[in-house]
């Protein structure tokens, strides 16, 4: 055990040394730009006045830049890392302590949990990320694993504890506060009316607290919960329009399914469905309010991910204990979870747009930015701090009047149009690439029309003499 634990740990150090990444533009335009750099950022501005986002939400990051400039951390991009390593640590501590609850009420899941909480493609890289779903998600683990625990022992305290760990995953993330039905579904199937009382009072109690900045703030108690509710349904038609199939479907891709289609010993499902019907609770009433809204964007599933884990790991240990009758479906699934956890945990997410911001900000000298054929929809300017520079769209007649040996400006394109620029370019000197990981290049060949955005940047600057 000592030795699964060392390597658990070596697996976050290096997510937490290696992967600066972010997953999605939203975690930038609606976090990062408000509690980053810390010397410009206060409570007061953490939500705008047609956010849906709770300041509350954001409160965690903000205090951690803020401690972290304090201590010396002066630019932008090392208060981030802080903020990654310190609420990974923190999410990392939750979940430990949720395996600790979880394997006192199912011993034999103890070693598993471990390995699929260090190894599991998704769980290094989401529980290093200062996400909203990413912060919800321990704690909305350890509700369920209190809850697993109510549900073997009938203790009222481990109900209220359950109610207090999902509070705390509503205030970070509001649209899993529809979990907390699940404790009280739980205690009505309990025939335990006095229980049910006791977690719906708290968990009330909780809702009307975390109501009370919105009001300071924003003059309207719980503005952002109605605001996020309402944007969703009037606005999510913009972001896309999946059925109500999608995240069933995605739940069956990210668990790998197909590989625990077996014959299991009688009485598996009866006993496995029982310890976990609160986690399936949960689940469904996650995935039932998701797929109520039009889009349905893959980052949103974040927060059960960890649920998904404490289901599968009575699976894969079946399937582990019978790898001698099954070793190509066990090695097959291994491989393909290597596959992936490889570019998921050390190869980090938008790394092109983020270190072609790093190098900017590391030569401030270059003032313009010639944007070629829309290369760059956007970037991350809170790391470019020594200097703004002015990001000019280009087409290929206006290359020609380019000087190029002015070495103040730089010209950027996807690997994607290279090509098609490749006459004009020749004047210039090729400087620099910024590449993806190689998930986001398979993206790219699957469907290279839609992912343009997925392939390295390709930087040319002045030509030296």
């Amino acid at each position: 055990m000592k030795k699964i634990c060392l390597s658990v740990g070596l697996v976050y150090f290096l997510v937490f040394l290696i992967n600066d990444g972010f997953m999605a533009s939203d975690e930038y335009w609606t976090a990062m730009i408000r509690y980053l750099p810390a010397q410009t950022s206060s409570v007061k501005t953490l939500v705008q006045s047609d956010d849906v986002k709770s300041p509350l939400q954001i409160l965690p990051m903000h205090a951690v830049a803020q401690v972290a400039q304090q201590i010396g951390f002066e630019s932008a991009y090392s208060q981030y890392r802080c903020v990654i390593l310190i609420l990974g640590l923190l999410n990392l501590a939750v979940m430990v302590w949720s395996i600790h609850i979880l394997s006192s009420v199912t011993l034999n899941e103890k070693k598993m949990y471990w390995l699929l909480f260090g190894f599991y493609f998704a769980i290094p890289f989401i529980l290093t990320r200062p996400m909203y779903e990413s912060l919800a998600a321990p704690w909305l683990a350890l509700a369920v694993a209190y809850g697993i625990r109510y549900d073997q022992n009938e203790r009222l305290k481990d109900l209220l504890l359950a109610t207090i760990w999902v509070s705390i995953a509503f205030i970070l993330r509001q649209q899993v506060g529809i979990c907390a039905l699940g404790l009280l579904i739980l205690s009505l199937l309990k025939r335990k009316p006095k229980h049910f009382f006791a977690s719906a009072g708290l968990g009330f109690a909780f809702l009307i607290l975390s109501g009370i900045p919105d009001y300071f703030l924003r003059g309207q108690f719980h503005y952002s919960l109605l605001a996020v509710t309402t944007y969703n349904f009037e606005h999510g038609q913009e972001y896309g329009n999946e059925p109500w199939t999608y995240y069933p479907l995605m739940i069956l891709a990210i668990t790998f399914a197909p590989f625990f289609i077996m014959k299991y010993p009688v009485d598996f499902w009866k006993s496995h469905l029982k310890t976990q019907r609160l986690n399936i609770i949960f689940i469904t009433l996650f995935v039932f309010l998701h797929s109520l809204f039009p889009q349905k964007f893959e980052r949103f599933l974040i927060s059960i991910i960890p649920l998904l884990v404490f289901f599968m790991a009575r699976l894969v240990q079946l399937l582990y204990s019978e790898r001698s009758k099954r070793p190509w479906r066990w090695r097959s699934l291994c491989l393909l979870n290597l596959f992936l956890f490889i570019p998921a945990s050390f190869s980090p997410a938008q790394k092109n747009i983020l270190g072609l911001a790093r190098f900017l900000d590391e030569n401030p000298k270059i003032i313009r930015v010639y944007n070629i054929n829309e290369t760059l929809s956007w970037i991350p300017e809170i790391f470019i701090e020594k200097s703004r520079p002015q990001i000019i769209p280009i087409t290929a007649e206006m290359m020609g009047n380019l000087n190029p040996s002015d070495c103040s400006q730089i010209l950027v394109v996807n690997s994607h149009f290279e090509d098609l620029f490749k006459k004009e370019l020749l004047r210039f000197e090729f400087i620099k690439s910024f590449s993806v990981n190689y998930l986001e290049q398979i993206a790219y060949q699957l469907n290279k029309k839609n992912n343009i955005r997925r392939t390295p940047l390709q930087i040319y600057g002045c030509k030296k003499s």
